[in-house]
């Protein structure tokens, strides 16, 4: 998890990483350093970035059943099939 500062609010916010970009949270800030944050360091803390949040609670709300097989086993992309 990665803790940010806003420059301009001065607020501590700690989002979730991207599962598939590192130098990005879930909501799309630049953890690397977008001009709105300073760089981002590791923290213990627990998120509270609310587009985060809204992301996950969101998610949670779909059913597992609506998935495709190759989304839910995505190691077959892998094989080439």
């Amino acid at each position: 998890m990665e803790k940010l500062i806003h420059k301009k609010t001065g607020l501590v916010i700690i989002h979730l990483q991207s599962p598939h970009i590192d130098d990005y949270s879930l909501c799309g800030c630049d953890l690397a350093g977008d001009i709105y944050y300073d760089n981002s360091i590791k923290t213990n803390q627990k998120y509270n970035c609310k587009t985060c949040i809204e992301i996950v609670e969101f998610c949670k709300k779909i059913k597992l059943t609506s998935f495709d097989s190759y989304t839910i086993t995505p190691n077959i992309w892998s094989n080439g099939d």
